[in-house]
C-alpha cells in the first residue's frame, strides 16, 4: 500500500496547518497511509562562523516541548509523531522507499536554506528511483510546499508578489480597496488516515 509522508518544518502544531491538510486529504483520497516525520538536521548543532551555536539552550528547550505537545496531540488521534536525525533530502527519500510513498508535503519556507532543502530532497528522489527502478519506489513521486506564513495567501494579491509597495500605506489602501480579508484560520483534524503497517524506526 503507498503512503504519504507529511514532514513537520517549522510550523509544530496542527492547527492552521494548510500543508497538513493536504496531506490528509491526499491520503483519504487515495486510500494510502500517513506518515507523520520531524527530521533535526545536525547543522543545527554547529557552531556558525561568529563562533556561537546555531541554535541556543532556551531554543533547543521550546523545541523540545512543542514536539512533545505535538506528539502527544497526534497520539490523542491515533497517529505517531517519527522523529529522525540527519539531512532531510537523505532521511526523507529514504523513509518513500521505506513506506511505498506517492507524495511528500511539507510548509513552503521562502528562506535560501530552506528552499534548497526542498530542491535537494526533489533531486535525491529523482536519484532514488534510478538506482532502485524494481524496488519499492516504482514511480515519480511529487513533493508539495505548501505556502501558510500570511494572513493573505501570495495568488489573492491584486498584484504581483515581485511588486509588494514598499511602505506600508500604500499595500494597505490596496488591499482594502481589492476588498481582501484574511482567511479564518483552519481548523486542526479531528481524524488521521492510518500510519504504514511496517512503521520506520526513529533516528
Amino acid at each position: 500500500m503507498h503512503s504519504v509522508i507529511f514532514w513537520f518544518r517549522n510550523d509544530l502544531r496542527l492547527q492552521d496547518q494548510a500543508a497538513l491538510q493536504q496531506a490528509v486529504a491526499h491520503a483519504e483520497r487515495h486510500g494510502q497511509r500517513l506518515l507523520l516525520v520531524y527530521v533535526h538536521d545536525s547543522a543545527q548543532d554547529d557552531n556558525t562562523a561568529w563562533g556561537f551555536r546555531r541554535m541556543g539552550p532556551h531554543r533547543r528547550r521550546f523545541l523540545a516541548e512543542t514536539l512533545q505537545d505535538l506528539s502527544a496531540s497526534l497520539q490523542a488521534l491515533g497517529q505517531n509523531l517519527v522523529l529522525f536525525q540527519g539531512q532531510a533530502h537523505e532521511v526523507l527519500s529514504t523513509l518513500a522507499q521505506q513506506v511505498n510513498a506517492s507524495a511528500i508535503y511539507a510548509e513552503e519556507i521562502a528562506a535560501p536554506e530552506e528552499q534548497a532543502e526542498v530542491q535537494d530532497l526533489k533531486e535525491a528522489l529523482k536519484q532514488a528511483l534510478k538506482e532502485a527502478p524494481k524496488q519499492a519506489l516504482t514511480q515519480p513521486m511529487t513533493v508539495h510546499t505548501v505556502w501558510q506564513s500570511s494572513l493573505l495567501a501570495p495568488d489573492a494579491l491584486p498584484f504581483a508578489v515581485t511588486d509588494m509597495p514598499q511602505i506600508f500605506t500604500t499595500f494597505r489602501q490596496r488591499i482594502e480597496a481589492a476588498g481582501l480579508q484574511p482567511l479564518p484560520p483552519l481548523a486542526a483534524p479531528r481524524t488521521l488516515p492510518p500510519a504504514p503497517d511496517v512503521m520506520p524506526l526513529p533516528k
